[in-house]
């Protein structure tokens, strides 16, 4: 049986504006019990700029990945259908049953928070292209969500006379999804598509709130100027979602002036895809893509992103966002970052670079300066400093908004993942031993040189 879907929520209008961006989530933590080289980790609870840094090897891109995935799940048409698939949810079978009367059907929520523990290893092993990775999570959902989330199907009639069409009516708390017979193409199984979009706007607050999500991996530049098959699904989704943006009208939602002038100048330029290649324009010139610089190759793909897609409610997870940049460029990526998040976007970030994670702490500080500064009438002192630095006022991060996890390695060579705290900024923990042996190493090479000259 073929079904088109009608998809309503019973609480508000099927409505989104620009201005409709999530504020707050509710929690959903991770715990990795093992999982590569990680050996255990505190709860991490997904917030909408997460940060990853560590020392190379020990995990960042794994728990990236993971962090992402619940963002994934909750937009895939497939993957949360097999669960419900496996549990006999199925219309056609089910159909006699209601159709006399409402059928009362639920799903336990620890045995869902269990299958999505388990897929989400599955998944990364696709991401990574590995048989099998060695690891066990537990993902839990919100509290808010009950522990028995209850659907109810029924018939519903609807129309006068001759004119009457039957629909099935699948509920659960909050939402409706109606479904009349004709001869579409069902993507997805009817049940999952309602709980997907249930599950996100128990999280996010409305099932709006989340629409797409994108992964930039690292060397992603080669992608747009070379001919590559992905090996991996981290590259398999990248060179996926490169065409969905390609293919996508410019958006039409006004993006906020910083974002753009910042993209801009990150670039020095702007790309585009003209008659099949990639242009990358600059000052006045026009070269391909591949002849750019490599910064400028590992960025356009963003560009592409923040002008096709609705950052307002995306979830995106970018790997070394610092790659080939220049340390003032690396500072403009933070900025560029912090944009997206502030307009609502979830970003998962993993980084090595300490001038990116500097310009993260300049921005929750100037964030702070605000609210000090306005509680005491005083707001003009944030302004004439911001002028003295040559620095945007308007560009802040809100520090509730921003979670950050070390990954240190441990005696027997393996990691832990240990959550921040960033009341004064993002620690630069794994950064000090590289910046203590640099000034030791010179200061006795230095004092070996003077000796030399005596």
């Amino acid at each position: 049986m073929n079904y088109n879907y009608y998809f309503c929520n019973v609480y508000r209008a099927n409505v989104i504006t620009a201005s409709h961006i999530s504020k707050n989530m509710n929690p959903v933590g991770i715990k990795i019990h093992k999982l590569g080289m990680i050996e255990e980790s505190d709860e991490i609870i997904l917030n909408n700029c997460m940060i990853f840094s560590g020392e190379s090897g020990l995990g960042k891109s794994y728990i990236s990945i993971i962090c992402h995935y619940i963002f994934s799940v909750l937009l895939d048409t497939e993957r949360i259908s097999g669960y419900f698939n496996a549990k006999g949810f199925d219309l056609d079978k089910l159909h006699s049953d209601f159709k006399n009367g409402p059928l009362h059907m639920e799903i336990s929520k620890s045995e869902f928070e269990r299958w999505l523990s388990e897929d989400a290893i599955t998944w990364l092993s696709y991401m990574v292209k590995a048989n099998v990775v060695n690891g066990k999570v537990s993902i839990s959902l919100p509290s808010s969500i009950p522990d028995i989330i209850p659907f109810k199907i029924s018939e519903e009639m609807v129309g006068i006379g001759d004119n009457v069409e039957t629909y099935i009516n699948i509920q659960v708390p909050g939402l409706s999804y109606k479904i009349k017979d004709a001869n579409g193409m069902a993507e997805e199984s009817p049940f999952a598509y309602l709980f997907r979009n249930y599950l996100i706007q128990q999280i996010f607050g409305h099932f709006k709130d989340l629409s797409e999500s994108y992964v930039l991996p690292p060397s992603r530049g080669m992608m747009l100027t070379e001919t590559v098959t992905p090996l991996t699904g981290m590259y398999a989704e990248f060179q996926k979602a490169i065409q969905t943006m390609l293919m996508a009208k410019p958006n039409r939602l006004e993006l906020p002036d910083e974002l753009t002038a910042l993209i801009r100048d990150v670039l020095d330029g702007h790309v585009e895809r003209r008659e099949g290649q990639y242009i990358y324009s600059t000052n006045g010139a026009e070269m391909p893509l591949s002849a750019a610089a490599a910064s400028v190759r590992e960025l356009a793909s963003l560009e592409f992103l923040v002008n096709n897609t609705d950052i307002s409610t995306m979830s995106l997870m970018i790997d070394e966002p610092e790659a080939h940049l220049h340390p003032l460029k690396q500072r403009m990526m933070a900025d560029i970052l912090s944009c997206m998040v502030e307009a609502g976007s979830f970003v998962q970030i993993t980084t090595h670079s300490d001038y990116f994670l500097r310009r993260i702490n300049e921005l929750v500080l100037k964030y702070q300066l605000i609210e000090d500064l306005k509680e005491k009438d005083e707001y003009s002192q944030y302004v004439a400093l911001c002028e003295y630095l040559h620095d945007n006022p308007n560009l802040v991060l809100d520090p509730s908004k921003v979670s950050a996890y070390l990954l240190k390695r441990t005696d027997d060579n393996r990691s832990v993942v240990i959550k921040q705290n960033i009341d004064s900024g993002v620690p630069f923990s794994s950064f000090h031993k590289a910046l203590d042996d640099s000034l030791r190493i010179k200061s006795k090479l230095e004092e070996l040189f003077e000796d030399a000259d005596d």
